[in-house]
């Protein structure tokens, strides 16, 4: 279910007129739209509690994989993306769930669930990099 931004990253990169580049554009906004309801959706599905200690645990988690002081390797390279997707799973779970009364929270409280909010707030992130790298063109 992740987004098509690779094919559109292709077009983007290639020799198009303005017509073509804005119709890419209109629909990264597209798929990024129903992304953030999807996101929005499963935020609401779950227990606020138990969504928000899986991702403060995962961000302290990512912590511990992060060598301050030393050359970065992959590892350190990838405990950091890491610590921004987290950072931006929060951010987002917070926006959601306060613009909502509390009677809107949902009371799932599975792993699968809370992952799954993590999952879609990644894919999210990936594809906001995307369109504002894209408005470079």
């Amino acid at each position: 279910m992740g987004l098509t931004f690779v094919r559109h990253e292709e077009v983007l990169a290639s020799p198009l007129g303005g017509k073509e580049v804005e119709d890419v554009h209109a629909a990264m906004q597209s798929e990024i739209e129903a992304e953030s309801e999807r996101l929005r959706v499963a935020i609401l599905a779950c227990n606020p509690k138990e969504l928000m200690g899986f991702l403060w645990g995962q961000l302290l988690l990512s912590q511990l994989h992060r060598d301050e002081g030393e050359q970065e390797d992959d590892r350190c390279i990838e405990a950091r993306i890491a610590i921004d997707d987290f950072r931006f799973a929060l951010e987002y779970v917070h926006a959601v769930l306060s613009s909502h009364p509390t009677s809107d929270h949902g009371r799932a409280g599975a792993l699968e669930d809370v992952q799954a909010v993590l999952q879609l707030a990644t894919e999210l992130r990936a594809a906001n990099k995307t369109m504002s790298s894209s408005h470079d063109c």
